[in-house]
């Protein structure tokens, strides 16, 4: 397989780290607690530490985000209400939580 290097542009580059979060990247997170195979979300985890570790060694801002949801719910629209309705019953990926 042909590897691409790619050199950042200084001041223009950074990279975005999406939901790199318990709740979905371990066992004791939402996701696994409530049936849904993560494995795929497991196997990102250390692609992407060395990602962030070649971004800091360049300088290279780092964002993160986290997907999270009011203690009620009232933020979670169809994803709680019916696409996984499970996960809006379990109080997980809520603000305070260690999801």
């Amino acid at each position: 397989m042909t590897e691409l290097r790619m050199m950042p542009t200084a001041g223009r580059t950074a990279v975005i780290v999406v939901d790199m979060q318990n709740a979905f990247c371990s066992d004791e997170g939402s996701i696994a607690k409530i049936g849904l195979d993560n494995s795929m979300l497991k196997a990102a985890v250390e692609p992407c530490k060395r990602l962030i570790s070649a971004a800091r060694a360049a300088n290279v801002p780092i964002i993160y985000t986290r997907y999270i949801f009011r203690p009620d719910y009232a933020d979670g629209g169809i994803m709680v209400k019916y696409l996984i309705p499970a996960l809006g019953e379990s109080g997980h990926l809520t603000a305070g939580t260690p999801d």
